[in-house]
């Protein structure tokens, strides 16, 4: 004699809304070929796209990379671009 389990009912798992990364228009005045140039060009590329496609293509391929201080060579915080962009009114971070 086998003794059967009962399973619960699946319940369904609320999911976090898509952060879209959205241009404001305004033109940023950052110095050509600095880290925040390069930076600012990707993240313009995955305008209306969700933000998690800018931090997977950003952290395989990323436009710049620190070269003085303790951070040299290291990768920086690729979702920290965008809210530094997000606070400079360059971008916004809409959820849908």
């Amino acid at each position: 004699m086998s003794k059967s389990k009962s399973v619960a009912a699946a319940t369904p798992v609320a999911t976090a809304p898509v952060q879209v990364i959205q241009l404001t228009g305004v033109a940023p005045t950052y110095k050509a070929g600095s880290a925040r140039a390069v930076w600012f060009d990707l993240v313009a590329q995955f305008d209306g796209q969700p933000l998690a496609a800018f931090v997977a293509h950003a952290t395989l391929n990323p436009p710049s990379l620190p070269t003085k201080g303790k951070a040299a060579g290291k990768l920086e915080s690729v979702p920290g671009w965008a809210r530094w962009f997000a606070k400079q009114g360059l971008v916004n971070i809409i959820a849908q």
